[in-house]
């Protein structure tokens, strides 16, 4: 029995040469908060920036040196926030941290008195837009 033929994919044909989709350059990496402390700790102890991402990150292309380097120094900027992180096990396997007070809830009581507030001003004819 012959093979069986493929139907043509949809969509534009490739023109002829094509290498196909580029591969992105510039990837954004995160990382969690103990893996910044350890490179903060290794930095400290060094003094060495070269040595620090030498050792850490060893397959890191020489164009994307000055970019790490840049990102290591903003997390010595931030060491209080990546201690306090670490002290708790499950924060310290976070990579993002929300800041205090970005997801605050407010109690029952003071959304009534914001609704009741909203509806007396609409009530007097003043334009109350939502949040976009």
């Amino acid at each position: 029995m012959p093979p069986k033929q493929r139907k043509p994919p949809k969509g534009r044909p490739r023109l002829p040469g094509g290498a196909g989709r580029r591969v992105k350059l510039n990837a954004v990496n995160a990382y969690t908060a103990a893996h910044k402390l350890k490179v903060l700790q290794h930095l400290s102890r060094t003094s060495s920036m070269a040595g620090t991402i030498a050792k850490f990150y060893p397959e890191l292309p020489d164009q994307q040196y000055n970019g790490r380097r840049v990102l290591i120094y903003s997390w010595r900027w931030s060491l209080h926030k990546i201690v306090a992180a670490c002290t708790v096990p499950s924060e310290a396997k976070k990579k993002k941290a929300s800041g205090q007070g970005v997801a605050t809830v407010l109690p029952t009581s003071v959304e009534l008195q914001l609704v009741r507030w909203v509806g007396d001003l609409r009530d007097e004819g003043v334009p109350v837009t939502t949040p976009p």
